[in-house]
């Protein structure tokens, strides 16, 4: 309403190291204040609610806030995004998984930086890491 910045503790979360737990509680714990409207929210790279701080983290928590200004953009609907030609195309009930419209729109939701979106059989072939 008055248009003052707000800062808020997010990207919390009670995890010793980076993993599942960090992810999950660092999400919620920034997503929602961001949909509050916080325009600054402090907690990147902490873990252990702010006793450890560590650079992985850090790297990690910077891919999960790329995903939620994506997010808090909205989604955008055309008839391109709804793939309205392509389903005309195509038709109800069959297979848009390797139709164009699919290929150039699956990376609107997110595409993280560090995040790995390979199928097991890509992972695998690129040396399982």
């Amino acid at each position: 309403y008055y248009g003052l910045p707000v800062y808020v503790a997010g990207m919390q979360t009670d995890a010793k190291v980076p993993d599942s737990q960090a992810a999950h509680e660092k999400t919620i714990t920034s997503l929602l204040p961001a949909m509050a409207g916080a325009n600054t929210i402090y907690g990147s790279g902490m873990l252990e609610l702010g006793v450890t701080f560590s650079l992985e983290q850090l790297v990690i928590d910077n891919d999960i806030i790329a995903m939620e200004r994506k997010a808090m953009e909205g989604v955008v609907v055309t008839d391109e995004t709804l793939a309205v030609p392509a389903i005309k195309e195509i038709g109800v009930g069959n297979d848009f998984i390797g139709h164009p419209t699919t290929m150039n729109n699956i990376e609107l939701a997110s595409d993280p930086l560090i995040f790995d979106r390979f199928m097991i059989g890509d992972w695998k072939a690129a040396g399982s890491k």
